[in-house]
């Protein structure tokens, strides 16, 4: 019985405007989700969707395409710290190492006491190859 749940293929799916999006159509049906994000309140649930369909598309490595909704989403929802966090970890996994070390010591300047910033920096710094500056975020 184990061994039947193990072999379940559970897709992820998102609920836009009636219509249900797996992660297979996502890239197909970019433009209308975004456009259905654009007319949507400016409300928690709202947000909470917004993410899920950012966290879908980053989860496939579609970076640009997750990178271009969360350019939306801080429109939508301008100074929501985590979509910036969002960002950066993005860009990291997008090995785009330059542009997040510049968002997270920009963040790390604005907010000194997350502290979990410098464990990002330390990532960044190490795929750098700047070890002595990993180690230091590190060590902080």
């Amino acid at each position: 019985m184990a061994e039947d749940n193990a072999k379940k293929v559970i897709l992820e799916k998102i609920k836009i405007d009636d219509e249900e999006f797996t992660v297979g159509d996502l890239l197909d049906n970019f433009t209308h989700i975004l456009d259905y994000f654009h007319d949507a309140p400016v409300t928690t649930p709202v947000l909470e969707k917004f993410n899920k369909f950012i966290d879908m598309l980053w989860r496939r490595r579609h970076f640009d395409s997750a990178l271009n909704a969360i350019e939306e989403a801080e429109k939508k929802f301008p100074g929501d710290r985590k979509l910036v966090e969002k960002r950066g970890e993005i860009l990291i996994d997008a090995g785009r190492f330059d542009e997040a070390l510049e968002l997270f010591l920009e963040l790390m300047e604005i907010h000194p006491d997350q502290h979990y910033y410098l464990e990002y920096l330390g990532k960044i710094y190490y795929n750098l190859k700047d070890l002595e500056e990993a180690e230091n975020a590190y060590l902080q």
